[in-house]
């Protein structure tokens, strides 16, 4: 598929025109709009690397789990609809 910001941008808003269709093209809009935002996880990820080693260990234990936990609970509890993992949450 691809191209050029325009072109997908348009492409989205003929979704528009679909009235049955609304939700997904609210969805494809709002996601284009923040195209060019940080992940989440690029944010936790940029947030930890300010913090000394030694100190974040204290603060979190394991880094790496702390940010998949973070990221998990985060999902969880704002996209609706995302199914549990076993001995997740």
């Amino acid at each position: 598929m691809g191209g050029s910001a325009d072109e997908i941008g348009r492409r989205v808003s003929s979704l528009n025109s679909v009235e049955d269709r609304p939700a997904i093209a609210n969805r494809c809009k709002d996601a284009i709009n923040f195209v060019s935002e940080p992940s989440f996880q690029n944010r936790i990820e940029s947030l930890l690397a300010d913090i000394d080693p030694e100190r974040l260990k204290r603060l979190v234990g394991d880094p790496v789990i702390f940010e998949q936990t973070l990221k998990q609970t985060r999902n969880y509890l704002t996209h609706p609809g995302i199914e549990q993992k076993r001995g997740r949450y």
